[in-house]
């Protein structure tokens, strides 16, 4: 806001009263309806050049949580979720690129933002930050399973196979992993190709129902 002087009043354009200060009153009254205070430019380019940045920032991080959150519910299904990965790397300079704008603004001299903005803008970045976190680390354990004995698999519309946490949903359970399909006791056998992103080989494995029990006796998976 910018202090309007009424008309007569002796003081310099752009002059600002510092608080508590009162009119002298030898000074010529206001003309009634008179506003003393009205709205500046800068004030309103200012706000919105904040409302530009928290748009930049929010869909950074709107754009970070989606591909971060698409990554991990994809390796949970055993897909490919490389390119889900992408979307939150280039989710991640944009909000970069809306806090240098936020930065930018106030060092311009604007006012900052506001306590319940301020606290928002905190509490959305936190929030994207630990849910990318606990994606990434979903998407790296899926990356660094093996099909060793013991490792949750499920077998997609096409009877395909992929590697899984055995936390997510699963169909089937790596037996052991064999030179020939002959060898599955079960006759369950799959093979699975290795890929770049991914950790193991090419491989053939015996596979057993998750829902089925080991000689032992003992639970497999399910």
């Amino acid at each position: 806001m910018r202090f309007n002087p009424p008309p007569g009043w002796p003081v310099e354009p752009g002059w600002r009263p510092p608080r508590g200060w009162e009119p002298d009153p030898a000074w010529p009254r206001p003309p009634i309806g008179w506003r003393t205070w009205v709205p500046d430019d800068d004030d309103v380019v200012d706000r919105r050049e904040r409302v530009r940045a928290v748009v930049v920032l929010g869909a950074g991080e709107v754009l970070t949580l989606a591909g971060a959150v698409a990554a991990a519910v994809a390796a949970l299904r055993g897909d490919a979720w490389l390119g889900r990965v992408g979307l939150a790397v280039l989710g991640v300079p944009v909000a970069v690129v809306g806090l240098r704008m936020l930065r930018a603004v106030r060092r311009a001299g604007a006012p900052g933002a506001g306590p319940g903005l301020r606290w928002a803008l905190v509490a959305a970045t936190a929030a994207v930050a630990v849910l990318g976190v606990v994606a990434g680390a979903v998407v790296v354990q899926t990356a660094r399973l093996s099909p060793t004995e013991g490792t949750c698999a499920r077998v997609d519309e096409e009877l395909y196979v992929h590697l899984v946490l055995c936390a997510a949903p699963h169909d089937v359970v790596v037996e052991r992993p064999v030179a020939d399909p002959q060898e599955c006791p079960q006759g369950i056998a799959a093979w699975l190709p290795g890929a770049w992103y991914s950790l193991h080989d090419d491989a053939w494995v015996c596979l057993l129902d998750a829902h089925l029990t080991a000689p032992d006796g003992s639970v497999v998976a399910g």
